[in-house]
């Protein structure tokens, strides 16, 4: 969790670099850590890396479809995919 509580102040901060590094530590971790899957796919939209942030947001969505931001991958999905 301090992994990911970490990625996600750099993530508010816009420091992608940090941010990514720190939710790919809490994924190594925690592999289906349901923040740390939307807090990379999110670094990677800020970051302009499309394909990443489309595989992160549906590895995301095919571990929670009913997840409690849902509904946030799938409007950043459908926005990535114009």
């Amino acid at each position: 969790e301090a992994q990911v509580g970490r990625g996600l102040c750099y993530l508010d901060l816009e420091n992608w670099a940090p941010a990514e590094a720190s939710f790919q530590a809490a994924l190594r971790l925690q592999p289906e850590n349901a923040d740390a899957l939307l807090g990379l796919a999110e670094t990677y939209r800020f970051r302009g890396r499309r394909g990443d942030a489309i595989a992160a947001y549906e590895r995301y969505l095919a571990r929670y479809p009913g997840g409690e931001e849902a509904e946030v991958a799938k409007n950043a999905l459908a926005e990535l995919r114009k």
